[in-house]
């Protein structure tokens, strides 16, 4: 009788000082990873800003610096284009749009990037160096040839590489953490078989024990994860892009339904950021007066809508109102882009209706799961 009792009680010494290190490590982790990189005080003030940051590990803590940098980029993006419509000097054109055309792809690159931080880090690695080079061409592009003169946007690239190198100093802490863990494993589970009980090694039985307690938390958590999003989707009007969007993000895995219209906001963020990037492509191809009317209309709407969004995903567990507010109006903004070329005595067929379709789709889902916070 003893020694099952003894057992059960070395299993529950065993979980406890776990879960007690994992809180502990959780209240220090954001100062212990940001001591070790190379800009300590932004890295703590960026992650610290994200109400994401204190339930994050330290792969959680690489999306939020990545996505710190994806909303720098956009921020950046918009200001030059801004810029651009406020200069007919043509070197200085020419610059701008050499750096609009770097900033566009990074953007691409960071959310793509984004979804591999727990699949495949190196590539991760590898954008935020793109990442890294891309501001410093961009500041190049002034700073350097016959024409050379002061950059506009000295500040912008110099934060933007400040975040990128986050970026990578947090993935590398990343990796020795991983590999730490490995190690600590090991050690754990190789004293684990050797533990006596009243002259009797009942290792076999603790560590069977163990993992089936483990699998079994574990096999619970899947479920429950799966049918939250199944349950949730299900009460939308777009049921399959529900699911196929939140599923698409590895980060739903752990999500709660508020980290799930976080990342649905995020979706909506990663379309918008596409099309305004289509916009601007197709501006570069016509010459006609009313495309580029419509289209310019079309990229002052996304801008908005970019910033909005932005702000808007920080508020998702504090102002639910105003979140639904910036959903409510970016349904309007993807709406307002596809009537300034289908109405008016200039009407034609938009070269955009699917992307303001699903973004205005996107939009509507976001406020329907943040309705089902209550």
């Amino acid at each position: 009788m003893e020694i099952p009792i003894t057992l059960l009680g070395r299993s529950l010494l065993f979980f406890s000082l776990l879960i007690t290190l994992s809180y502990h490590s959780q209240a220090d982790l954001i100062g212990d990873t940001c001591s070790k990189t190379e800009f300590p005080d932004l890295c703590i003030s960026t992650l610290r800003s994200n109400p994401s940051s204190p339930a994050a590990d330290v792969k959680g803590l690489v999306r939020i610096m990545f996505y710190a940098t994806a909303v720098k980029a956009t921020a950046t993006l918009n200001q030059v284009n801004v810029l651009l419509k406020r200069t007919n000097d043509v070197v200085l054109i020419g610059g701008l749009e050499n750096c609009a055309s770097e900033y566009a792809s990074a953007l691409d690159e960071i959310f793509t990037a984004n979804k591999n931080v727990g699949s495949d880090i190196f590539s991760v690695k590898g954008v935020s160096a793109d990442l890294v080079a891309k501001t410093q061409d961009c500041e190049d592009t002034f700073t350097d040839g016959p024409d050379k003169r002061k950059s506009p946007l000295t500040v912008e690239n110099d934060l933007l590489g400040d975040l990128a190198e986050l970026v990578l100093d947090i993935v590398n802490i990343h990796l020795k953490v991983v590999l730490s863990f490995l190690i600590s494993s090991g050690f754990l589970l190789k004293h684990i078989v050797t533990l006596p009980c009243k002259g009797m090694d009942i290792s076999v039985t603790l560590t069977r024990m163990s993992f089936l307690f483990l699998s079994l938390l574990f096999t619970l958590s899947c479920h429950s994860q799966a049918d939250l999003i199944g349950d949730t989707c299900k009460k939308t009007l777009y049921p399959d892009l529900c699911i196929s969007t939140l599923r698409s993000n590895p980060s739903s895995v752990a999500a709660d339904v508020k980290g799930l219209a976080r990342i649905m906001f995020y979706a909506t963020a990663v379309k918008a950021t596409a099309t305004l990037n289509q916009v601007n492509v197709l501006l570069k191809k016509t010459n006609d007066a009313s495309l580029i009317g419509a289209l310019e209309n079309c990229a002052s709407e996304y801008t908005s809508a970019l910033d909005d969004i932005f702000k808007a995903i920080k508020n998702v567990g504090s102002d639910i109102f105003a979140v639904k507010g910036v959903a409510a109006d970016l349904v309007t903004e993807a709406q307002d882009c596809e009537d300034t070329f289908t109405d008016g005595p200039d009407k034609r067929k938009s070269p955009l209706t699917v992307e303001n379709d699903v973004l205005g789709d996107l939009a509507g889902l976001v406020i329907e799961i943040v309705d089902s916070l209550g």
